[in-house]
Protein backbone atom coordinates (compact mmCIF):
# COMPACT_ATOMS: atom_id res chain seq x y z
CA UNK A 1 0.00 0.00 0.00
CA UNK A 2 0.90 3.65 0.02
CA UNK A 3 3.25 5.03 2.59
CA UNK A 4 1.86 7.48 5.10
CA UNK A 5 -1.89 6.95 5.36
CA UNK A 6 -1.73 3.19 4.70
CA UNK A 7 1.01 2.72 7.28
CA UNK A 8 -0.91 4.81 9.80
CA UNK A 9 -4.10 2.84 9.12
CA UNK A 10 -2.35 -0.53 9.47
CA UNK A 11 -0.70 0.44 12.76
CA UNK A 12 -3.91 1.96 14.13
CA UNK A 13 -5.93 -1.16 13.27
CA UNK A 14 -3.28 -3.42 14.77
CA UNK A 15 -3.24 -1.41 18.02
CA UNK A 16 -7.06 -1.57 18.22
CA UNK A 17 -7.28 -5.28 17.31
CA UNK A 18 -9.28 -4.45 14.18
CA UNK A 19 -8.97 -6.74 11.15
CA UNK A 20 -7.06 -5.02 8.34
CA UNK A 21 -6.57 -6.00 4.71
CA UNK A 22 -4.10 -4.07 2.62
CA UNK A 23 -4.47 -3.83 -1.16
CA UNK A 24 -1.31 -3.00 -3.08
CA UNK A 25 -1.78 -1.34 -6.48
CA UNK A 26 -0.43 -3.16 -9.54
CA UNK A 27 1.73 -0.08 -10.23
CA UNK A 28 1.89 3.60 -9.40
CA UNK A 29 -0.03 4.47 -12.57
CA UNK A 30 -3.15 6.51 -11.86
CA UNK A 31 -5.50 3.86 -13.27
CA UNK A 32 -3.98 1.19 -10.98
CA UNK A 33 -4.23 3.42 -7.93
CA UNK A 34 -7.90 4.16 -8.68
CA UNK A 35 -8.58 0.46 -9.30
CA UNK A 36 -7.00 -0.31 -5.93
CA UNK A 37 -9.42 2.11 -4.27
CA UNK A 38 -12.32 0.22 -5.86
CA UNK A 39 -10.95 -3.04 -4.40
CA UNK A 40 -10.69 -1.46 -0.97
CA UNK A 41 -14.35 -0.43 -1.13
CA UNK A 42 -15.48 -3.77 -2.58
CA UNK A 43 -13.88 -5.65 0.32
CA UNK A 44 -15.05 -3.32 3.11
CA UNK A 45 -18.02 -3.23 5.41
CA UNK A 46 -16.63 -0.10 7.08
CA UNK A 47 -14.11 2.41 5.75
CA UNK A 48 -11.99 4.38 8.20
CA UNK A 49 -10.19 6.99 6.13
CA UNK A 50 -7.06 8.74 7.36
CA UNK A 51 -7.41 11.93 5.36
CA UNK A 52 -4.70 14.41 4.48
CA UNK A 53 -5.34 17.51 2.37
CA UNK A 54 -2.94 15.98 -0.15
CA UNK A 55 -4.56 12.49 -0.21
CA UNK A 56 -6.25 12.39 -3.63
CA UNK A 57 -6.57 8.61 -3.43
CA UNK A 58 -8.18 8.77 -0.02
CA UNK A 59 -10.75 11.27 -1.31
CA UNK A 60 -11.50 8.85 -4.18
CA UNK A 61 -11.96 5.95 -1.77
CA UNK A 62 -14.29 8.01 0.45
CA UNK A 63 -16.43 8.98 -2.56
CA UNK A 64 -16.64 5.37 -3.75
CA UNK A 65 -17.51 4.07 -0.27
CA UNK A 66 -20.26 6.62 0.22
CA UNK A 67 -21.71 5.84 -3.23
CA UNK A 68 -21.73 2.16 -2.23
CA UNK A 69 -23.48 3.15 1.02
CA UNK A 70 -20.63 1.79 3.15
CA UNK A 71 -20.27 3.47 6.51
CA UNK A 72 -17.29 5.82 6.32
CA UNK A 73 -15.43 7.43 9.21
CA UNK A 74 -12.98 10.15 8.26
CA UNK A 75 -10.07 11.05 10.53
CA UNK A 76 -8.06 14.09 9.51
CA UNK A 77 -4.30 13.64 9.91
CA UNK A 78 -3.18 17.20 9.14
Amino acid sequence: GATGADTLAREWAKAKGIPFVEHAPASNASRDLLARNSLIVRDSTLVIAFLSTQSRGTHDTIRKARRAEIETITLRID
